[in-house]
């Protein structure tokens, strides 16, 4: 009885020991800030934080920016939405899942990190002086939906997109000015936006497209070849 009692206590021990072996591991992939807080797959992220590690992220947003003024360093790790026929909508109009959300916060800087597998990669919609910076948005969007590797709409402004590669990006395609596929997809009042030093190819409908009264857009430099695929 002695015996028994010590191999299952032993067994008991080793079980809690994986347990939380698995759960450090999990807890490691997230965006932490500099106060320990971390932000994991569907989380607001309130604070500047710099990613960890992969998030795989199969049934919501990679990261939703809720608030102003902050960085979201990927540090080279990757945002992988798993399933990208996964489109369902999250908040408002048009919200399908993405890597990046920033509905309505102003001065938000994103640099460095891979997104792929998802709705659109990044969305951005009512919200001023975005940076984007040195990421790599491919393999996203779905056939059956207007999806896009990036999207600005509506009325994003004075904002910056550089350094990106943005490739192998699908969508819906019916035949008219609202089809998906798109590398870059402005639509609606989006202004004074800066799109420079960018590679885009292999999209299945252009590499950059605007309408819907985006005006004063500097766009130059970019790399944007075999589109339309």
């Amino acid at each position: 009885m002695i015996r028994k009692d010590i191999v299952l206590t032993a067994a008991m021990a080793a079980a809690v020991f994986l347990m939380l072996l698995v759960g450090s591991a999990a807890a490691d992939y997230a965006c932490v800030a500099n106060d320990g807080t971390a932000f994991f797959c569907g989380n607001i992220v309130n604070k500047s934080c710099t990613r960890n590690g992969t998030m795989n992220c199969p049934d919501t947003h990679g990261i939703t920016v809720g608030a102003d003024n902050i960085a979201i360093d990927g540090n080279g790790f990757t945002i992988d939405g798993i399933n990208n026929s996964n489109c369902h909508i999250i908040g408002g109009f048009g919200d399908l899942r993405s890597g990046i959300n920033n509905s309505g916060y102003d001065n938000v800087t994103i640099k460095d990190m891979e997104v792929k597998n998802l709705c659109h990669g990044m969305q951005l919609k009512n919200c001023e002086n975005t940076t984007i910076d040195s990421c790599t948005v491919h393999d996203n969007g779905n056939a059956s939906y207007f999806t896009y590797g990036l999207v600005l709409r509506p009325r994003v402004c004075n904002s910056t997109i550089t350094g990106c590669e943005i490739y192998n990006t699908t969508g819906y395609m019916i035949g008219f000015c609202e089809d998906g596929g798109a590398g870059i997809y402005m639509h609606t009042v989006c202004n004074y936006n800066k799109i420079i030093i960018n590679t885009l190819y292999g999209n299945r409908l252009s590499g950059i497209f605007s309408k819907a009264c985006c005006k004063h857009n500097y766009v130059a430099h970019n790399d944007v070849h075999e589109n339309g695929m």
